[in-house]
C-alpha cells in the first residue's frame, strides 16, 4: 500500500471519529465526552501508562484478567463483546461466503477450562509489526494534523480504544492484505518457566519463576555473527516477525528476509544472513526438526515462494525449494519425513523434504492458509485458513478432511498440539484461543476470551503450563495458564 493510500484511509478514520463524537443523536456512545480529549488519547497513549500485572488472586477477587476497568468503562464487558463481534470484519483474499466456510463445521460442546489462568504479566508484553509500525512510516502525521493537547486518561482512551476496535481492525486487514504482518508464532515456551517472546524490536525471554524479562537480541542494533563464511553476515534494523525455540538453539525470522541464529548458553550470534534479496522477502515460517538420520535442521520458509533447509551446526544452506505461490507455513511432521507446505492458495500441499515434490493435496479450505501443525502421533494435521476454519486431516487418506472447527471471528493465524497429544490449541488474529480435547474426537473445547490482537500461544512441553501473548497497546501482556487436573481422591487428604 502506499503512503498516499495510508494517509487518506487514516484521515477517513479520523473524520469518522469526529462524526461519531459529534452525532448528538441517539446512536452516539461517547455521550458529553472531550472530542479533543478523545483524539489526543487515541493518539498519545503508550507504553508509559503500563497497566500493572494481574495473579490468579486478583482475579478471583474481582479483579479482569487483562485489568480492563470495566467498571469505569462506558460499557459493560458483554456490550464491548457485541460491538467487537458486529465490527470486526475477516479480510479475504479470495471470493466466498463464509457460510459456505462454516457449513461443515463441527458442533463443539464448551468444556473445560483445561487450564486455569495464572499470572498477566506487562514486562514480556508482546508485540506484532504491522500497524503501529505503519503509522510510523507513513500515517502518523495524517493523526498528529488533528491532533489537540488535552488530559491523558486511560479510562477515555479505553472507551475509544474498544468502541473503534471494530473501524481500526478493518483497516489493519486492509493494511495486511499484501504484507503478511498478521502471521502470529511470536510466542515459545520450552520450560513451563520459561517463555521467549519478542517486544517491539527486541527478543526476550520471561522467567514466571523469577518474574524478570531479560532482552537477547535487539533488532536496532547491528548484529555481528560469530561465525563467518558459509553465507554468513551482519544483519541491522531487523523486524521481528517469527521464532522457533529448539534445545539451546533460538532462530528468529525478520521482516526484509533475515534470518538470526542464537545458542542459549553463548553470548551473541553464531549466525546471521539475509535469505534472500526478493522484495517480498518476508520470513514466515522457522522450524527446528531432527532429519530420519539423527541430524537436526532447520526449515524457513518465505514470502518469495520459497522453502530453505539449514543444517543447525554451520547454517549450510541444503536445499531450496520453489513453491507457485508465497510460502506462509512450514511444518514438519514427528519423524522428519514429511513437511506441511501452505501458504496464498486455498490448497495445501504435503511434500517430501528430500526432493521438494509433493506427494498429496489437502483441498477444502476456501482461502489462502497461514498456519499448521502436526499431532504428536504423526497422523493427523492440522491448518488453519483465512477462512476461520481449521481443518484436520488424517495424513493416511487426505481425500477429505476429518473434522472442520470453526472460529469465532476471524482467521486461524496459530496452531499448537500439545506434546502429549491430548489438546490442539488454535488462535484467531484477536480475542480468541480455542483449545480442543482431541481424545474428545475435537467435540470437547475451552474457549478463552479477552481482548486484543494475539501474537502467538505455546504449550510447555511438559503441558503443565500454556501461554498467550497479546499485543494490545494498552492491556496486552503475556499471560499464563496452568493445567487444571481433577485430582478428586486427593479432597480427603485436606
Amino acid at each position: 500500500m502506499d503512503e498516499f493510500e495510508l494517509e487518506d484511509n487514516l484521515e477517513f478514520i479520523l473524520q469518522s471519529i469526529q462524526e461519531l463524537i459529534e452525532d448528538q443523536g441517539d446512536n452516539n456512545p461517547f455521550g458529553e465526552v472531550n472530542q479533543n480529549e478523545l483524539l489526543a488519547n487515541l493518539v498519545n497513549y503508550d507504553q508509559d501508562n503500563l497497566m500493572p500485572d494481574v495473579s490468579a488472586e486478583d482475579v478471583v477477587n474481582g479483579k479482569d484478567v487483562q485489568g480492563i476497568p470495566w467498571e469505569k468503562m462506558l460499557f459493560p464487558r458483554d456490550q464491548y463483546r457485541e460491538m467487537k463481534m458486529k465490527g470486526y470484519k475477516n479480510y479475504q483474499n479470495l471470493s466466498y461466503a463464509r457460510e459456505d466456510a462454516l457449513q461443515d463445521c463441527k458442533q463443539v460442546e464448551r468444556d473445560g477450562p483445561y487450564y486455569d489462568f495464572q499470572y498477566n504479566t506487562r514486562r514480556a508484553r508482546p508485540s506484532i509489526v504491522h500497524f503501529q509500525h505503519l503509522l510510523q512510516l507513513g500515517g502518523v502525521d495524517a493523526l498528529r494534523r488533528t491532533e489537540k493537547s488535552g488530559p491523558r486518561t486511560s479510562d477515555s482512551f479505553g472507551a475509544v480504544f474498544y468502541s473503534l476496535y471494530g473501524c481500526i481492525n478493518n483497516m489493519q486487514s486492509k493494511l495486511n492484505q499484501d504484507g503478511k504482518l498478521q502471521l502470529r508464532n511470536l510466542v515459545w515456551a520450552t520450560t513451563k518457566h520459561d517463555v521467549y517472546t519478542v517486544h517491539n524490536q527486541s527478543m526476550t525471554h520471561w522467567s514466571s519463576l523469577n518474574q524478570i524479562s531479560t532482552e537477547l537480541i535487539n533488532g536496532d542494533d547491528c548484529i555481528i555473527p560469530k561465525q563467518r563464511g558459509h553465507g554468513s553476515q551482519s544483519v541491522s534494523m531487523v523486524q521481528f516477525t517469527t521464532m522457533a525455540v529448539d534445545n539451546d538453539l533460538l532462530v528468529v525470522g525478520g521482516f526484509h528476509g533475515e534470518l538470526i541464529c542464537k545458542r542459549l548458553e553463548d553470548d551473541g550470534i553464531v549466525f546471521s544472513t539475509r535469505v534472500t534479496d526478493d522484495e517480498n522477502a518476508i520470513t514466515n515460517s522457522l522450524e527446528i526438526y531432527q532429519d530420519p538420520n539423527g541430524s537436526r535442521r532447520l526449515v524457513v520458509a518465505n514470502n518469495d515462494c520459497s522453502v530453505r533447509i539449514f543444517d543447525t551446526k554451520y547454517f549450510d544452506l541444503l536445499n531450496h525449494y520453489v513453491f507457485p505461490w508465497s510460502v506462509n507455513s512450514v511444518s514438519v511432521n514427528p519423524d522428519g519425513t514429511l513437511f506441511a507446505v501452505l501458504g496464498d492458495h486455498e490448497d495445501g500441499l504435503v511434500v517430501d523434504p528430500k526432493c521438494g515434490k509433493p506427494i498429496g493435496k489437502v483441498r477444502g479450505h476456501l482461502d489462502y492458509s497461514f498456519s499448521s501443525a502436526w499431532h504428536p502421533d504423526g497422523n493427523i494435521l492440522a491448518t488453519g485458513s483465512q477462512d476461520t476454519t481449521c481443518r484436520l486431516w488424517d495424513i493416511r487418506n487426505l481425500s477429505q478432511s476429518l473434522a472442520v472447527l470453526g472460529g469465532r471471528l476471524g482467521s486461524i493465524r496459530c496452531i499448537k498440539f500439545s506434546s502429549d497429544g491430548r489438546f490442539l490449541a488454535t488462535a484467531e488474529p484477536i480475542d480468541f484461543v480455542h483449545i480442543y480435547d482431541c481424545f474428545a474426537d475435537y467435540g470437547k473445547a475451552h474457549e478463552i476470551d479477552f481482548f486484543g490482537e494475539i501474537a502467538g500461544l505455546s504449550f510447555s512441553p511438559d503441558t503443565e503450563a500454556f501461554y498467550i501473548g497479546v499485543a494490545d497497546q494498552t492491556y496486552g501482556g503475556l499471560m499464563e495458564f496452568k493445567r487444571r487436573h481433577q485430582h478428586h481422591y486427593l479432597n480427603c487428604l485436606w
